[in-house]
């Protein structure tokens, strides 16, 4: 769970939109085109992912990132996380075919496929939490046991305190111990299920919203500093960073 919501998946994210900046350095035109189109994909890929999690579909969330083509594909594949993926592959994939033997771009392709890689292997481990739920044998188990040790405590508790206090303290015991049942829904639905009303424990929105925000922020600098450095200014201003 923590793959999506901590250091691994934002941290493949700007790695990915770091090495898609070096486009700067050596570029022909046609690649603007194809560098806006990484750029989208890596910011429709953290909503993409959230709604697979959730089991929601809300086109209205692309709407200010994707393009009408890019999202009437998506609105037609059942797995879009895993479409915008395949679509970065394809991407990336002119690099390895335009270097010039000095293996420059090689790198560059290989060090973003890396990165893919990695959202990918992500997203199926993501999926396993959301798909598998717990064994059943662990609910069984779990209710037979908090069955017969609430049954039993109250002999046991009658030797070591006044009967007045044995009722009081086996209701105590026995909330605590069905609250682990409770525990066990919690854990196979994490992130909720929108189509079945459960709610979410992972507050995926707030995380998605600051990985979409953290990204554009990068991509807004780099792109100021393109600038800059560009017109010939390499003095670094303040305003030039992102706030």
């Amino acid at each position: 769970m923590l793959t999506f919501t901590g250091i691994p998946t934002r941290g493949c994210l700007f790695k990915l939109c770091a090495r898609t900046d070096t486009r700067t350095l050596s570029r022909p035109p046609i690649l603007e085109d194809i560098y806006s189109c990484i750029v989208r994909h890596l910011i429709a890929f953290p909503i993409a992912l959230k709604q697979h999690l959730k089991r929601s579909r809300d086109p209205d969330e692309y709407g200010k990132v994707l393009e009408y083509s890019e999202l009437d594909g998506i609105c037609r594949t059942g797995r879009p996380h895993t479409l915008l993926l395949s679509s970065l592959s394809m991407l990336i994939r002119p690099l390895r075919h335009r270097d010039d033997g000095l293996g420059k771009s090689l790198a560059l392709w290989n060090q973003m496929d890396s990165c893919i890689s990695q959202l990918q292997s992500i997203s199926c481990n993501l999926d396993l939490i959301v798909q598998q739920p717990l064994p059943a044998s662990y609910t069984i188990h779990a209710d037979r046991f908090i069955r017969l040790w609430v049954g039993t405590l109250p002999f046991v508790l009658l030797d070591v305190m006044r009967p007045a206090l044995v009722v009081p303290a086996v209701l105590l015991v026995a909330w605590a111990l069905y609250y682990t049942e409770e525990l066990a829904e919690i854990m196979e639905e994490p992130f909720g299920d929108e189509t079945s009303g459960k709610p979410e424990t992972i507050k995926l929105d707030v995380f998605c919203r600051r990985i979409i925000f953290a990204l554009k922020q990068q991509v807004w600098a780099q792109e100021t500093l393109d600038s800059r450095v560009n017109s010939g200014d390499w003095v670094i201003t303040p305003e030039d960073l992102p706030p």
